[in-house]
């Protein structure tokens, strides 16, 4: 059986704690993937390192949010929010490709909303590539 076979939502486990080595993997993940996908070389990567670098120093866990999916010990997705006042930017949402479709987005989201919520943010944005 290939880990792509055993792929699924119950395999995969979620922490919302910031952990050491997570800010390193969430670049090398965008990089990786990203070139891969879109072609994008260094200058992406940099600016996901100088992205990743603000989030990092301005982490509070009362603010901010960080939503690592696992499997066998290795991130296979990710997502963040993190605080621009009264609104919560949507950060660093990316999955494994083998696993995309197995309703983790939904779920981070589904949790993304609720935190928003919670937090009394009063809107979210998204800043992407074309």
């Amino acid at each position: 059986m290939t880990a792509a076979s055993e792929n699924s939502q119950n395999n995969v486990s979620i922490r919302t704690d910031l952990c050491p080595g997570d800010i390193g993997q969430i670049m090398s993940m965008h990089g990786r993937l990203y070139f891969k996908e879109y072609g994008y070389s260094q200058p992406f990567e940099y600016y996901v390192a100088l992205s990743l670098a603000e989030f990092a120093q301005l982490y509070s866990p009362e603010r901010n949010r960080i939503w690592v999916c696992e499997y066998d010990q290795g991130m296979v997705g990710s997502l963040a929010l993190m605080d621009r006042g009264d609104a919560a930017q949507l950060r660093y949402f990316l999955f494994e490709p083998e696993y995309r479709g197995l309703g983790l987005g939904t779920q981070l989201m589904d949790s993304f909303i609720e935190f928003m919520r919670e937090r009394a943010y009063k809107s979210s944005y998204l800043w992407t590539t074309e």
